[in-house]
């Protein structure tokens, strides 16, 4: 129909918009050409900008799905975003560098709902990478996977996202499925991820099926998300990092701990205003079970009692050192705070103390109460999660404490502690980048790793189903705990590799029996 490019350079790959109004262009010398249908049937075109994408040839461009970005992958070992419709005079610069291949990248693919990227590599890795980010900021891969012996040429989601094919030299081809029935992490941060807590209950918060996990970041961002890990809106007033979050108990209000503020959303991204709490950081944040109180935790020795409207009801303080965590009983008759000393202090909300205890000899991080009130746990960086039998004085409020029960493990120190709904698990999460399952007998139930950087908090969904993990390498991850815990792995295993035992020609014969009698 029509010849729209005579140069001597090479044009390395070429990709339509998914309207079919544009096209852009790679070549050998790194140079990206975009073009624009003018007439009906690609008759003429109008060449809309030519600009130097890369320092190396372009091997592949393509578009999102939606059509509003473009990638490049070049030789020079890194991956660029692109603007699609930016204004002609405007100098186009890169949306998003993706670095992190050891050698030049071959090929690239959009996840069908955009919201990933794949890139394969001459250094034999295929890596994963967040469409999402700040414009100009450099991003590292998610997930790395490695398989191919030689150089991989090629990737291709499937239509439905659930498996990828990638293609290698000597035209190895190998299916991979991309998502993890254990877990799914939550992509798109640009900074370390120090909370995440589903919301109370279904329905609580404006997303279609009324579920959904809170994020908050030092990118400064709040980010809310459905349970299938897609994003339903990021939530950001301000400047500074944010440190932890916390629902109301009705699900209403997001109440939020920054650099020395509390920020307060509802859920369908209305911001509601922001309290001028401490002069230290806000490390921790909890709501009283009756939703009228808001308890702050900061590194400036105190921990403050707030309503909801930003008016001070109570300033409480032990030995001046600072605080990291702060948590109600489920009664609401007393709240527990911990910190930088090793103790734990627990008040009536009056403001009276009822005990310190010398808990750690270290820097003391969480503090959580068990859903019966019963048993407290608290979480220090000398590796250990400690378990406290509370015992009344009286009917009302927890006087006394004694150990119950030293949880190790960890072979690092433990930032994160939370009880499942029922009780029965506790979630430690760690510096050793993992998070671990006991059950309430203090017995190691399962480690979970998936993080690639220290994890900060667990917490459980309402009905403890699935825990949100969140953590420094710029993710949240979402753990199936009941599937995690009800799967037999050598029966598991044995599911996967069935077919290659029967087909695969390499096979050893008496190695295809192996899972004969593994149902």
């Amino acid at each position: 129909l029509l010849t729209i490019l005579d140069r001597t350079d090479a044009v390395r790959s070429l990709s339509f918009s998914p309207d079919g109004e544009m096209l852009v262009s790679g070549s050998g010398e790194g140079t990206i050409r975009l073009w624009k249908k003018d007439g009906p049937f690609w008759a003429s075109v109008n060449l809309l900008r030519t600009f130097q994408g890369h320092s190396a040839a372009i091997w592949e461009v393509e578009f999102s799905p939606d059509g509003e970005i473009f990638a490049s992958a070049s030789m020079d070992k890194t991956v660029k975003l692109w603007r699609s419709h930016a204004p002609s005079n405007e100098e186009l610069q890169p949306l998003r560098t993706l670095k992190g291949h050891a050698s030049g990248i071959q090929g690239l693919d959009f996840s069908p709902d955009g919201q990933i990227i794949a890139s394969v590599s001459d250094d034999r890795t295929i890596k994963f990478w967040s469409k999402d980010g700040n414009a100009g900021t450099e991003a590292l891969p998610l997930r790395t996977f490695a398989g191919h012996s030689e150089a991989v040429w090629d990737i291709d989601f499937s239509p439905d996202g659930t498996f990828i094919a990638s293609l290698g030299v000597g035209n190895a081809v190998k299916l991979w499925q991309p998502k993890n029935i254990f877990f799914l992490p939550l992509l798109g941060n640009d900074a370390a991820v120090y909370a995440a807590a589903y919301a109370p209950s279904a329905g609580s918060a404006n997303a279609p099926d009324g579920k959904i996990v809170a994020t908050a970041s030092t990118d400064g961002t709040v980010k809310l998300w459905r349970v299938d890990g897609t994003l339903h809106k990021t939530l950001k007033q301000g400047t500074g990092g944010l440190w932890d979050m916390a629902f109301s108990p009705d699900g209403k209000v997001i109440a939020v701990g920054g650099d020395k503020t509390v920020k307060l959303w509802q859920p369908d991204g209305r911001f509601l205003g922001e309290i001028d709490a401490h002069k230290g950081i806000v490390y921790g944040i909890a709501w009283s079970p009756d939703g009228k109180i808001i308890a702050t935790a900061s590194t400036d020795g105190t921990v403050k009692l707030w309503q909801p409207n930003g008016v001070l009801v109570r300033t409480l303080k032990l030995d001046g050192s600072a605080f990291w965590s702060v948590a109600f009983s489920p009664d609401g008759k007393a709240l527990a705070a911990v910190g930088s000393s090793g103790t734990i202090a627990i008040w009536k909300p009056d403001g009276t103390l009822l005990q310190a205890i010398d808990a750690h000899e270290a820097l003391t991080l969480e503090v959580s109460f068990s859903p019966d009130g019963k048993t407290l746990a608290s979480a220090s960086t000398d590796g250990t999660v400690k378990l406290w039998k509370l015992e009344p004085s009286d009917t009302s409020v927890p006087h006394k404490t004694l150990l119950r029960r030293t949880l190790k493990g960890h072979t690092q120190g433990v930032l994160g502690v939370s009880f499942s709904p029922d009780g029965e698990i506790v979630a430690t999460a760690s510096v050793d980048n993992t998070v671990k399952l006991w059950n309430k007998n203090g017995i190691l139930l399962t480690t979970l790793t998936g993080h690639r950087g220290l994890v900060t908090k667990a917490s459980f969904s309402p009905d403890g189903t699935f825990l949100a993990s969140a953590s420094h390498d710029q993710t949240a991850i979402l753990w199936n705990v009941k599937r995690i815990l009800n799967t037999d792995p050598l029966a598991f295993g044995c599911d996967w590799v069935r077919d290659y035992l029967r087909t695969n020609a390499d096979v050893k014969e008496e190695d295809r029996h192996l899972c004969d009698r593994i149902q």
